[in-house]
């Protein structure tokens, strides 16, 4: 594995992307990254710094927003196609959404046209959703959204990215934080359950790029165009039937390899068993062949 993770931003404008990287940077004076408070987005191009933090290189690749006041959806994103172009390979997708505004009309709009950019597998299996904006202090109304949200999420990104039925994705690692920064005498800091949530969410990014069947993202030939994704989700698809094909075979030789060690088995007790009724009958006709001599002995002495 590289000691350097890179992952790449996406989300609607006002999700909190800038202030998430701000936040795992530790930097309490949003000076890394420009944060916005309106649905104005302020990062107008990709931009990235790396951090080092719990033994890796961790690189913030952050992307404009989208569903902003300009419209630019589309050609926001093939700029970010070119740029992720140019870095080559890409570890991991990290998708920033509201934890108040959940999955708007405007946000599966914004999937769709990054399904241009992305096929199924390779955005489904890297990705890692981060829900911003999250309670202060979450009741239990705020914990059931939680694991409804955990639920819905998988489902419908399975079907904004059509998910082939016979390629079954694994659930996506869905974390909740709340990043803002709060004050208190004099003094500025994070929530304290969302720093150990971040570093949670460190150690699943190492995790997961560390997997034997882990495969990184090849982006030298990313673009933003539904005819080119076309070609490459179909070339996708028959890579996995074939997956599927070779699984199904292993299944089937691993499925008679297993009835004939039942059936080995299955003699090897008889045979088992056969001896022991020989070895039985055997000491029978011992002990009747000492009863006959001893008999015989009785049968001398009286004689003489």
């Amino acid at each position: 594995m590289s000691n350097l993770i890179r992952v790449v931003l996406i989300g609607p404008t006002g999700a909190g992307k800038s202030q998430f990287c701000n936040f795992i940077h530790k930097d309490l004076t949003n000076s890394l990254y420009k944060v916005s408070n309106s649905l104005n987005s302020c990062t107008k191009e990709p931009q990235s710094t790396i951090i080092e933090r719990q033994n890796i290189k961790l690189e913030l690749i952050d992307s404009p927003g989208s569903s902003d006041s300009n419209n630019h959806d589309e050609e926001n994103l093939k700029n970010l196609a070119l740029y992720l172009r140019g870095k080559k390979e890409l570890n991991q997708i990290l998708l920033v959404l509201s934890f108040q505004d959940r999955f708007s009309r405007d946000t599966r709009e914004y999937l769709k046209i990054l399904s241009w950019i992305f096929t199924p597998k390779q955005f489904m299996t890297n990705l890692v959703i981060i829900f911003t904006h999250y309670p202060d202090n979450p009741d239990e109304d705020d914990l059931n959204k939680y694991q409804l949200f955990k639920k819905e999420i998988n489902e419908e990104l399975n079907k904004i990215f059509e998910i082939p039925s016979e390629f079954k994705i694994p659930d996506i690692p869905v974390y909740f934080m709340n990043t803002k920064i709060f004050k208190k005498d004099g003094k500025l800091f994070y929530d304290k359950n969302s720093e150990i949530a971040s570093n949670d969410f460190i150690e699943e990014l190492k995790l997961r790029v560390s997997s034997s069947s882990y495969s990184v993202i090849d982006t030298t030939d990313l673009e933003c165009d539904k005819n080119t994704i076309v070609q490459k989700i179909e070339k996708e698809k028959n890579m996995i039937l074939k997956e599927i094909e070779q699984l199904k075979k292993d299944k089937e030789k691993r499925e008679k390899l297993i009835k004939q060690a039942e059936i080995e088995e299955q003699r090897y007790r008889e045979f088992v068993e056969r001896r022991r009724n020989s070895n039985r009958d055997s000491i029978g006709a011992g002990i009747f062949g000492l009863g006959a001599l001893f008999i015989g002995i009785a049968s001398s002495c009286q004689i003489f």
